[in-house]
């Protein structure tokens, strides 16, 4: 009951909280990196920038 009560408020909570960056892992970890690329090309293209 506490686990659920506590993934409620989680839940509840990550929907008022807005992340101001984005990390995309780009080390070996990353399996994706077309994906990542695709994501930082599509920032640029809409003028909301990236950072290194």
């Amino acid at each position: 009951m506490v686990r659920s009560t506590l993934l409620f408020i989680v839940i509840i909570i990550s929907g008022w909280v807005q992340a101001a960056h984005v990390l995309i892992p780009m080390d070996e970890s990353q399996k994706n990196h077309l994906k990542a690329y695709g994501i930082a090309f599509w920032l640029l293209q809409n003028n909301l920038g990236t950072m290194p």
